[in-house]
């Protein structure tokens, strides 16, 4: 195995860990927010049950905001996380890579498991049934930049810069 170059580190991958830590602050920003507004609001009182033949494939709306602050306080983990990895990459760790690669897998198969679930349950209202490609859509448009993240971190000339 040889040893990483400290002469001629890219400063690309600065760049990209100060993106990624930036986007975990958000996460973790955007999801406490969520989680405060969702508590003091009251709104995980009373959640009715859902409705008879709802789809069970991925995450449905119902399962959603019955399970909404669980989601909040598992995306301030994930965001933490990812501040975490984004600082360290910067530092060029090969343990932040690793993290931040298996981190953006698991939230592409996450994205595309809520998706499946919620153009499901567009498909069974009966005035939205014309939008139930539109989560197919959104899950693609970030799927995108999360897999030219995840071949950026993992290419030869990059990874070997990590130590």
């Amino acid at each position: 195995m040889s040893q990483p170059n400290t002469s001629t580190k890219p400063a690309s991958v600065k760049q990209v860990g100060l993106v990624v830590a930036i986007v975990g602050a958000l996460i973790v920003f955007s999801n406490s927010s969520g989680a405060l507004m969702h508590t003091m609001m009251g709104a995980d009182t009373d959640f009715p049950p859902a409705p008879e033949g709802s789809p069970t494939v991925g995450l449905t709306v119902d399962a959603a905001f019955r399970n909404y602050l669980a989601l909040c306080l598992t995306m301030v983990t994930v965001g933490a996380t990812y501040l975490i990895g984004g600082v360290f990459l910067r530092r060029y760790k090969r343990w932040a890579n690793r993290l931040v690669t298996g981190l953006t897998i698991l939230l592409i198969l996450g994205l595309w498991w809520m998706m499946i679930g919620m153009s499901n349950s567009i498909r069974m209202e009966s005035n939205l049934q014309s939008l139930w490609f539109f989560p197919y859509l959104v899950a693609t448009a970030v799927t995108i930049p999360l897999a030219l993240l995840i071949k950026f971190l993992n290419r030869t000339g990059i990874k070997e810069h990590f130590a």
